[in-house]
């Protein structure tokens, strides 16, 4: 095989790799340095690093994806066989082919001779700079890579009339290589490369130092506190894992608006408020990813201490820190769950101290204008403030409605499950005020051209429901093709201390009936934040509206029907792919969770 037969895609996969793995300096220069007792890249990366990555065995991870059962349906799409036929993919395949054939070894050896026991990244504060460094199993197999990839890369460069890519500089006795403004070395079996180079320097400082002891010039991360305390909190080793100093951020001034402590919107606070709060006093954070056949981990840690929430988040949190969501409804074909402690009455009246002032200004018109809606009623005080901190949202697959006509869009159903301080005095109150905003929606409705709500009220066993019913228009709501409203038939419900807000009468009688299970128990583990997405059930509601998809795609994306079929059949199949993603923020051993857990179909 000649090198004219290389080509393009050849020469860039050539000087991609030898980039990465010309970390390396002559063996005269490897001879004159003695490895010193460095136990880990974090002993040679600089204490005023604020962020450091390592994935621990990038083999391992490279043979999981390889390997993964989701791999082979990826294959089967047609997107990815169009894409694997492309001319500029089968050109890096050649190139990918030839480069392994110059080396002697699969581009998945390769990974091993350069980084088999490990590769971390940081970045650091005081120089503005980026290191990289790996861990190589064999070193004398890495100085005859590193030999090969010189030798191809030079041959390369004098055919075609250019200059050496290598520029040579010496260091305490390290010979080093810049390539394009970064400069590589080899220190023993650890590669090195960095975009600074006083970055550089210090590194290889700490390694002929012995790794940097603790209060010195040289002080190396692995020896900072924080650090210290992030990695003492690790009891295995995930895929990926990252360090990140907030407290060094905090000082810098960077991120003003993530620490200024308050946000630009009601629903981000409610959301992801009560974090603010902890990041203006958490000194680090660490995030743990973890890839397996069954799907993937993401884990966001912070040190948490409840005496860090201020007086204004004690909704978030509960007083102590100690609030807990109550368990998710079981409801056949749940969509989404989701289920939080938030005071909302405490976070509208507070809203001065939490929103920024635009935010709190919009929010205050709109309680004015809840007022009148809720009959003069303050909206935070009187409507929120009667309601536990308990909060459950659910959505499902809706089955159809023996009183309607079937809808050309068939959406989800929805509902919140909200619960009484003292339902007997809120009860009353709650049944008025909705039957008050049916008649609002009829107006606006009629002004609209839209059909109306019938109001009836069930009762059975202590629950009660107030249900409405759109009236269907005889000639005009055909099968099929009715109107989206049909789609809905708000009620509301009451049992207990339950209040049920639902977008369909079958849904609120599941959740007040008891058939629902799991009314109001706390969650195990006790959990701040639950959420969880079934994925086969929002395959079936795409399934369900896919003509419609289609004709969406076709108008929006000007497709043909055939070429629309293949986009959301793409997406059908993707989602087929997954089986659930799940979300919760939790606290445990003085620490704060957010995980994040996506589950994929290994059959």
């Amino acid at each position: 095989m000649s090198n004219s037969r290389c080509g393009r895609s050849c020469v860039l996969i050539l000087a991609a790799v030898t980039g990465l793995l010309s970390l390396a300096f002559a063996p005269q220069a490897v001879a004159q340095v003695a490895e010193r007792p460095v136990g880990s890249a974090a002993e040679l990366m600089p204490a005023s690093s604020i962020a450091f990555v390592e994935l621990a065995e990038p083999g391992r991870f490279v043979k999981t994806v390889l390997e993964h059962p989701v791999r082979p349906k990826f294959e089967q799409l047609d997107a990815w066989k169009k894409a694997t036929q492309d001319r500029k993919y089968l050109e890096f395949q050649f190139g990918l082919k030839f480069l392994e054939l110059a080396l002697g070894m699969t581009w998945q050896e390769a990974i091993e001779v350069l980084a088999g026991e490990g590769i971390c990244a940081s970045f650091d504060a005081s120089t503005q700079g980026v290191a990289v460094i790996s861990r190589s199993r064999d070193p004398a197999r890495l100085l005859a890579l590193r030999d090969k990839l010189m030798a191809l890369a030079r041959e390369d460069a004098k055919r075609k009339g250019q200059p050496d890519p290598y520029q040579t500089h010496e260091y305490r006795g390290v010979t080093a290589y810049g390539v394009q403004g970064n400069a590589f070395a080899l220190l023993g079996p650890w590669l090195m490369i960095v975009n600074k180079g006083d970055l550089g320097k210090a590194i290889i400082d700490r390694y002929l130092d012995g790794g940097g002891q603790p209060e010195t010039p040289t002080a190396a991360l692995a020896f900072q506190p924080r650090y210290q305390a992030a990695r003492a909190g690790v009891v295995k080793m995930p895929t990926v894992w990252l360090f990140g100093d907030v407290e060094a951020l905090r000082t810098a001034g960077a991120a003003r608006d993530v620490f200024a402590g308050k946000t630009d919107n009601p629903l981000g606070e409610l959301l992801i408020g009560g974090l603010l709060d902890i990041l203006m006093q958490a000194p680090y954070t660490t995030a743990s990813f973890e890839l397996s056949a069954s799907g993937v981990n993401l884990d966001l840690a912070l040190p948490y201490d409840p005496g860090w929430v201020t007086g204004a988040r004690e909704y978030y949190f509960g007083p102590g820190g100690a609030g807990v969501a109550a368990s998710t409804p079981e409801v056949p074909e749940t969509l989404l769950s989701l289920t939080l402690y938030r005071d909302m009455g405490k976070m509208w009246r507070r809203a001065d101290e939490l929103l920024q002032d635009n935010a709190a200004q919009q929010l205050a018109q709109a309680n004015g204008q809840l007022s009148t809606l809720f009959s003069g009623k303050d909206f935070g005080e009187e409507i929120l403030g009667v309601l536990s901190p308990r909060v459950r949202f659910v959505a499902t697959r809706a089955p159809a409605d023996p009183a309607y006509p079937r809808p050309a869009i068939r959406l989800p159903a929805f509902a919140l499950l909200l619960e009484m301080n003292e339902p007997e005095m809120t009860r009353r109150e709650m049944r008025r005020i909705f039957q008050s905003l049916i008649g609002f929606l009829n107006i606006t409705g009629a002004m609209n051209g839209q059909p109306q709500l019938e109001l009836d009220v069930e009762k059975s066993d202590g629950a009660e429901l107030v249900t409405s019913l759109y009236i269907p228009e005889a000639g005009r709501d055909t099968e099929g093709q009715a109107k989206i409203n049909f789609n809905f038939s708000p009620s509301a419900g009451f049992a207990g201390n339950r209040f049920v807000i639902a977008s369909t009468r079958g849904l609120a009688r599941q959740l007040v009936s008891g058939a629902a299970g799991a009314q109001g128990e706390n969650t195990s583990p006790p959990f701040n934040t639950a959420a969880r997405l079934d994925a086969g059930v929002l395959r079936a509601i795409l399934h369900d509206n896919r003509e419609q998809l289609v004709s969406q795609n076709m108008l929006s994306e000007g497709r043909t029907r055939e070429e629309a079929e293949r986009q959301i059949d793409l997406l059908l199949s993707v989602v087929g792919m997954l089986r659930d993603a799940g979300l919760t923020l939790s606290s445990a051993d003085g620490r704060l969770h957010l995980d994040l857990l996506v589950a994929v179909r290994a059959d």
